[in-house]
């Protein structure tokens, strides 16, 4: 297995991790031990043979023994185990999510001097953050070997994903570490905006496009989790203890009258995409947008209505929501 590959892997993990607001601290090995192997100058391969892998910056015992699986056995069952407990089959590998050129970001690059400036003079790193935010131009760029699409479909803004990426451009001990997570982590700013303030600080364009990422992909993920809840627990009234895809497709028949396997196989379609058998991140993003779309065509207003407050209403039980 390639270095870019091994580091692809680790890469995906800290994304799922993310995704199950695991430890910051163990999010942020994976991502630092994906960064030295993408730099590594030598095959991970020969490292595991001289027993030297420990040589490698931000790797310890346990990723050791990650990479040691995959390098020997080309596949990683912690992995693995962690991709079965998202139903959507999410993966991030090399083969599946092609890499990108790196675009050129005039404006981009005008926004990160912006950051560390404003910040160094005494703005408030939140308020600072934003004003970034409206100075940034690439819709998505590749960065460090990550791919990052902060426009999904071109119409629906993930200012988070921008957000967590500009953090890391900013010299360490200028943001409060705790802040930083809550944020990035939870979606709780450390300042309480109005829609108002929030909207003018990062721009008109980029609040409406934030509005569709917020109802067209966080709400909608709501929405298929508040249902595949409904289903499990009316299948463990029946008896059923083990999870399945029975009820997953339960859920998509009941939101979108047919099966997840269907809907994904007419986007792909639509796109013109492979049909492949495991979805990447930045194309599940998008799917789920195409499937908020979709269901908007589909339904009547009264039960757009209702699945979007029952949506909310999960939404909300997780966490404060951000300003809309």
């Amino acid at each position: 297995m390639r270095n870019s590959e091994i580091a692809a892997v680790f890469e995906d993990i800290a994304e799922l991790l993310k995704l199950k607001k695991d430890n910051i601290f163990k999010i942020r090995a994976y991502q630092k031990a994906a960064r030295s192997i993408e730099e590594l100058p030598v095959a991970a391969e020969q490292l595991v043979a001289e027993g030297r892998l420990r040589e490698i910056p931000g790797v310890g015992e346990a990723i050791t023994k990650k990479i040691t699986e995959l390098v020997t056995t080309d596949r990683l069952d912690y992995y693995e185990k962690l991709k079965s407990e998202f139903p959507e089959g999410i993966s991030n590998l090399p083969d599946i999510t092609p890499q990108l050129p790196q675009l050129p970001a005039t404006g981009s690059a005008e926004a990160i001097r912006y950051l560390e400036q404003a910040i160094a003079s005494g703005e408030h790193w939140y308020i600072a953050l934003l004003k970034a935010i409206e100075l940034w131009t690439a819709a998505e760029e590749t960065h460090n070997g990550r791919l990052y699409c902060y426009l999904i479909a071109g119409e629906a803004f993930d200012w988070l994903l921008l957000a967590e990426r500009l953090c890391e451009t900013v010299t360490d001990g200028l943001v409060p570490e705790d802040e930083k997570a809550a944020l990035l982590f939870h979606g709780r700013p450390p300042l309480a905006l109005t829609a108002k303030e929030f909207k003018e600080l990062i721009g008109n364009t980029k609040y409406h496009q934030y509005l569709n990422y917020f109802y067209g992909i966080t709400v909608e993920e709501a929405l298929l989790l508040a249902v595949r809840e409904e289903v499990r627990k009316e299948r463990q009234a029946l008896g059923y203890t083990k999870e399945s895809d029975a009820a997953d497709n339960e859920a998509y028949r009941r939101i979108y009258s047919t099966t997840k396997a269907v809907l994904l196989k007419r986007f792909r379609q639509e796109k013109g995409y492979p049909q492949l058998k495991s979805t990447g991140l930045k194309e599940l993003k998008e799917f789920t947008y195409w499937l908020f779309k979709y269901r908007l065509a589909q339904c009547d207003r009264a039960r757009i209505a209702s699945d979007t407050k029952k949506a909310l209403k999960r939404l909300n039980a997780s966490g404060p929501p951000l300003p809309k």
